[in-house]
């Protein structure tokens, strides 16, 4: 599976925070990361989509954040 996001949608991920200013989508995606240590391609498919995200100088420091 290929993963691709526009650039729009990269700086949508980045911009929807909760109260905490937490990133409400990469918290997401990071904690199923986490939480599936079995499901491989799942895995696979999240590392690419937070790499295109941190292609975005705000998207890298919310991921390192």
């Amino acid at each position: 599976m290929s993963v691709s996001i526009a650039l729009e949608g990269k700086q949508n991920i980045v911009d929807l925070m909760d109260e905490n200013g937490t990133s409400i989508i990469i918290a997401a995606m990071i904690k199923r990361l986490e939480d599936n240590p079995d499901l491989p391609d799942l895995r696979k498919n999240l590392i690419v989509a937070l790499t295109n995200i941190a292609e975005l100088p705000d998207g890298f420091q919310t991921i390192t954040w």
